[in-house]
Order: structure tokens, then C-alpha cells, then sequence
């Protein structure tokens, strides 16, 4: 059984509803009561017949990433939260979908497969697959979907590079330039 509510001073209504035994709380983010209760009704139709509850599918993909991007300005470093959502942004211009339930693993195949393309570096575009797969594994966790559209897509190979070494002709001018940087102080550490 689900109850709707709206918090002191607020006009959107509130759901809260159990699920195994655990309270889930959330908005219904709607000010008009009867489309509340219609939302209710979904949810514990859903409910009785033992599926995730509808509101997964009205998250758009916007909605999800701004807080996704909030939430990760707050964890990350300024330079990989500009990475992350560099990497992000690229993919939600790509795709066509606008729900988070209308991304699918050809979306994602496509986009890697088009900057791949475009001239980037396998281990680039399993950099960019990893971002956006911890963005739809955030919102499985907040229960915006069910499923993660990127699962099965696979990492590209990457080619293993052989080292190289250095020559002997190289190695004596690392040294001598060494001597000469600094007034010699990091000879020590590459004698």
C-alpha cells in the first residue's frame, strides 16, 4: 500500500511505498493531485504484480545527468569531473533518446564505434565506455532504471605496445644533459 503526501511548505506531491520490507520515498514531481494519484495507482499496480514500479520510466536522460554531474563535482577531482563530463555530454548529444529507458546497447556500440572512426585509440574509447557505464550504474543504484544499456557491450581490444629501450648514444645524453640541469642536482637520480 502506498501513501502520498506533500512535505511542509511544498506543492509537489510524494510517494512512499515498501519493498521488501524497505520504505522507498520519492517525488512524483507533480503539483496536480489527481495525476498523483493516478502515479500511486501505477505504482502499486506494479507493485502487486511484483515488477519495478513505473516512475523508472519517466526519468529523462537531462534529468539524470545533471544530477549525475552534481553528484559527481562533489566526489571527483576538477579535472576528472571535466573528463567525466566531457565524456558524457558526447554521448547524450549522440543519442536520439530522450527517456533513460530508451537507450539501447546499439546506441552505445554506435557512438564508440563512430569516434572510433573519428581516429580515437581503443583504450580511449573503453575510457569513454567505463564513464558511461558508471553513469547508468548510478542511476540503476537510485532506481531510475532497471537495466544497464551498456552491459553488453564489450571493451574494445586494446594492442599491446612493446617497450622500448633506450640507446647507449641516448642514454649518454640523458646524462650529460642531466649534469647540466639545475646545477646537476638530478644527476644522482638518473645516474
Amino acid at each position: 500500500m502506498a501513501s502520498i503526501y506533500r512535505r511542509k511548505g511544498r506543492k509537489t506531491w510524494w510517494i512512499i511505498y515498501y519493498v521488501n520490507g524497505k520504505a522507498v520515498q520519492h517525488s512524483l514531481r507533480t503539483t496536480d493531485r489527481k495525476v498523483a494519484l493516478y502515479k500511486k495507482w501505477q505504482i502499486e499496480k506494479a507493485l502487486a504484480e511484483h515488477q519495478k514500479p513505473p516512475q523508472l520510466r519517466s526519468f529523462t536522460i537531462k534529468q539524470a545527468a545533471e544530477e549525475y554531474l552534481s553528484y559527481c563535482k562533489t566526489r571527483l577531482t576538477r579535472r576528472s569531473f571535466v573528463t567525466t563530463q566531457g565524456r558524457l555530454m558526447g554521448f547524450l548529444s549522440f543519442t536520439r533518446a530522450t527517456h533513460l529507458h530508451d537507450v539501447t546497447p546499439a546506441d552505445v556500440q554506435g557512438y564508440l564505434t563512430k569516434r572510433m572512426q573519428h581516429g580515437i585509440m581503443p583504450k580511449t574509447a573503453n575510457h569513454i565506455l567505463t564513464s558511461i557505464r558508471a553513469f547508468f550504474n548510478y542511476c540503476i543504484k537510485h532506481d531510475y532504471i532497471a537495466r544497464n544499456p551498456t552491459a553488453p557491450v564489450d571493451r574494445f581490444k586494446v594492442p599491446k605496445i612493446p617497450g622500448r629501450h633506450l640507446t647507449l648514444e641516448e642514454i649518454e645524453r640523458l646524462l650529460e644533459a642531466a649534469k647540466h640541469y639545475y646545477g646537476g642536482r638530478y644527476y644522482p637520480m638518473v645516474a
